[in-house]
């Protein structure tokens, strides 16, 4: 069972690293525009696109707002966009091991080096308070309706990365591993979390810290208000 896990977990970190990797065109990439005021946004979505492994929209007001797919693993958006196509910019979506109700949600995009339209070009700048305190609130849009999470963490993570762990927490419960990712943050945000408290992760590759070859992933997570 051990080794089975071992062998899991380093795909994940080859997946996770091959977000770092660093494009500098955009051409292939997908202008949408997302009208969050419609009721059934992530169905007119489907029939936009062509394709019904649209799960969502993110939002984050005045910073981003993208569609989220989700595939049955976690390699083919990053080479494909949202219509199905080959794309070097692929995608964001989420971990196919998670579902948008779950209690802890996973959601990768790549970055850039340059000013490139990638939704998650934005995370880096969250390594700074200053920013978060102007934008402190994450939105999913999902077929069951709008949740809404307020931003508890932000930082760049170089060699601890059980943030992707689903059931199991390297021996920790549920609420010390998500308290464990709070107290990683660059700033104290003052939210309280619990054992119930349903999270979500963004993740990317952190461009502003120079990019050397190694894994540097800015992550933003918020709790479920």
């Amino acid at each position: 069972m051990k080794k089975r896990i071992i062998i899991f977990l380093s795909v994940v970190l080859l997946i996770i690293s091959m977000l770092c990797i660093v494009y500098v065109v955009y051409s292939s990439n997908v202008e949408m525009k997302i009208d969050t005021n419609d009721k059934n946004i992530v169905s007119d979505l489907i029939d936009k696109y062509n394709n019904d492994e649209i799960v969502g929209v993110l939002e984050i007001p005045d910073v981003l707002k993208t569609v989220v797919v989700k595939h049955s693993d976690n390699d083919y958006y990053l080479t494909h966009n949202v219509k199905r196509k080959k794309s070097e910019l692929g995608a964001v979506f989420m971990d196919y091991r998670v579902n948008p109700n779950d209690k802890k949600v996973l959601i990768y995009g790549h970055n850039s080096t340059r000013g490139n339209k990638l939704p998650f070009v934005e995370l880096d700048k969250y390594v700074n308070k200053s920013f978060y305190d102007k934008h402190k609130v994450i939105y999913l849009y999902t077929k069951d309706g709008k949740m809404t999470f307020d931003i508890f963490s932000a930082y760049v993570e170089v060699s601890d990365f059980d943030y992707v762990n689903i059931d199991d927490y390297n021996g920790l419960t549920y609420l010390e591993h998500i308290n464990k990712l709070k107290n990683k943050s660059n700033y104290d945000t003052g939210i309280t979390l619990n054992k119930d408290s349903k999270i979500i992760i963004l993740q990317t590759c952190n461009v502003e810290s120079g990019y050397d070859g190694s894994m540097k992933n800015t992550l933003v997570m918020g709790v479920l208000r």
